[in-house]
């Protein structure tokens, strides 16, 4: 398992989902869903984590995430003002919006996107996201540090294509919100199926 440094401080949205250590999510896409794009998000030990259930119906293509015993925690959503869902937004079951994700549409090969919202700590956050689905992989880095917060792979054997299941995995950085990172992902499968 590739280790990350530690961030220098709690840095996120949600507490409870604040990694403490090198963490790695394994992510499988339920592509044959009737309800939309659903994912069941698990530790690498094997554990639940958390669900994101797609709702079919919805215009923005909203997907609602929840802790295992059911709990929303936030939804993500296509911004109504963005064109060609160029914008994502992570609201809690509030409707406070905490996150936004912006994606450029200036790269010719690949995908990068501008990640802001504010942390625990009352901090201004700004990441960028950036990597190439054809190559299955993309990273998120901290823009006031360099640090890589987050690496996001995506296996595609003819097992999981097949099976209807697509598989991401993502390490997370120890003091990095899991949860957070969560919702920058769905954002850029998002927007990969729009390409």
């Amino acid at each position: 398992m590739t280790q990350l440094p530690p961030l220098a401080q709690r840095t996120g949205v949600f507490n409870d989902y604040i990694a403490r250590q090198t963490e790695v999510l394994v992510v499988e896409e339920k592509l044959l869903s009737f309800t939309g794009d659903s994912f069941n998000v698990k530790l690498a030990s094997g554990a639940p984590f958390l669900k994101v259930q797609g709702k079919k119906m919805s215009l923005r293509q909203r997907k609602e995430v929840s802790d295992m015993s059911g709990r929303h925690i936030f939804s993500i959503r296509s911004k109504a003002s963005a064109l060609l869902r160029l914008t994502f937004v992570a609201e809690t079951p509030d409707e406070k919006q905490v996150l936004e994700v912006k994606f450029s549409i200036g790269k010719l090969i690949g995908t990068k996107a501008y990640v802001t919202f504010t942390s625990v700590s009352g901090k201004e956050e700004s990441f960028t996201m950036e990597g190439d689905w054809r190559t299955k992989r993309a990273e998120i880095k901290d823009d006031a540090t360099g640090a890589v917060v987050a690496l996001i792979s995506r296996a595609t054997d003819a097992m999981h294509l097949l099976g209807g299941v697509q598989t991401y995995t993502v390490t997370i950085a120890p003091n990095m919100d899991m949860a957070l990172v969560m919702a920058m992902c769905i954002a850029l499968d998002e927007k990969a199926e729009t390409k």
